[in-house]
């Protein structure tokens, strides 16, 4: 079915820019990172509502763009195909962790800093 082969192009895609959660193997996630945790209910209303407010506060400020459209491209695919809105949800919280998880890991330094061989 074409509608069925798009959400699989979409969802595959997905997986390669920001990660599906559960696909790859990750370090253990603290209680705030699991669908029952605090991330988890504010991407849940997030997906209800449409409006990214409740989850702008887990990602850095150069982030919120890419959470936003994220947040977007899922809502308008949920309501295209509503029979994959648990596998779009799932996908949309996994890479609503990347992105929260990338703001949190320091930043490489210059390897051509100033005093360095």
């Amino acid at each position: 079915m074409k509608s069925n082969r798009a959400v699989a192009m979409l969802l595959g895609a997905m997986a390669v820019c920001g990660g599906f959660w559960g696909v790859a193997p990750t370090p253990a996630a603290a209680y705030w990172d699991t669908l029952e945790g605090p991330i988890g209910r504010d991407a849940r209303q997030a997906l209800d509502t449409g409006d990214a407010v409740s989850i702008l506060k887990w990602v850095r400020l150069e982030d919120e763009q890419k959470a936003r459209a994220t947040l977007q491209t899922v809502v308008s695919l949920r309501a295209k195909y509503p029979e994959h809105a648990k596998d779009l949800d799932r996908s949309f919280f996994g890479t609503l962790l990347t992105i929260r998880r990338d703001g949190e890991r320091p930043q490489r330094a210059n390897s051509n800093a100033t005093g360095t061989p």
